[in-house]
């Protein structure tokens, strides 16, 4: 019998629960019953319709890249990263949590995790030779590593502000303090993910193995 993976599982889970809550959105946008009661503040159908299928076309992109490419990734990785997308996409939205400060810690810290994972696995992908090694100092990994992280959080925060300051969600100084807040977690999450990684090279490299997310060239 063939051995069913969890990441499997809670993928096609999460897209089954994609698709009850759409008929959910459905049913209350034609006033069936009245969703606007349970949700946060701000809950809008159509912003939650697009988030539902946003979500729904990442889920299978990531799927089809996976295979398409030649992706190796870590079961851990994709178990975490089924689960947490939905949280932090519909789960999020709908209970209005992106507008708590815990709720935005909690959710730059995930973030912070994905950055550095995704780091380090840009590195080894564009610094291995043909034998899948990779030749470099502790102190090179953890700085590049750490440079590529805190450049992802900065870019994708920036950007995030900016739409709140567009879109009037917030006020100026409001916006910036978040920014700050947001940053430090990052910085703090990147700085223990580079001391991680400096004592992951120095020993057995488990932790950074267990990471990477390795690509393999087709002909």
């Amino acid at each position: 019998m063939k051995k069913i993976k969890l990441s499997n599982v809670l993928l096609y889970t999460a897209l089954a629960l994609s698709g009850v809550w759409i008929v959910l959105l459905t049913l209350g946008a034609f006033k069936v019953f009245d969703l606007t009661a349970l949700a946060g503040k701000n809950f809008n159908y159509i912003a939650a319709y697009v988030i539902v299928v946003v979500g729904l076309l990442l889920y299978i992109g990531f799927m089809f890249i996976e295979k398409i490419k030649g992706l190796i990734i870590p079961e851990w990785f994709k178990n975490l990263f089924y689960i947490s997308f939905f949280i932090f996409t519909n789960v999020y939205y709908f209970f209005g949590l992106y507008g708590t400060i815990a709720g935005l810690i909690v959710f730059d810290v995930c973030l912070a995790c994905l950055l550095n994972i995704a780091a380090v696995s840009i590195f080894y992908n564009t610094q291995k030779d043909e034998k899948n090694s990779v030749k470099t100092t502790n102190k090179f990994l953890s700085l590049t590593t750490f440079g590529y992280a805190v450049s992802g959080g900065t870019i994708y925060l920036i950007i995030a502000g900016i739409i709140k300051i567009i879109s009037k969600s917030s006020a100026l100084l409001s916006s910036l303090a978040i920014l700050v807040t947001e940053m430090s977690v990052i910085l703090f999450v990147s700085i223990i993910f580079a001391l991680m990684f400096v004592l992951s090279m120095k020993r057995e490299r488990r932790l950074i193995n267990s990471c990477l997310i390795k690509y393999i060239k087709t002909k």
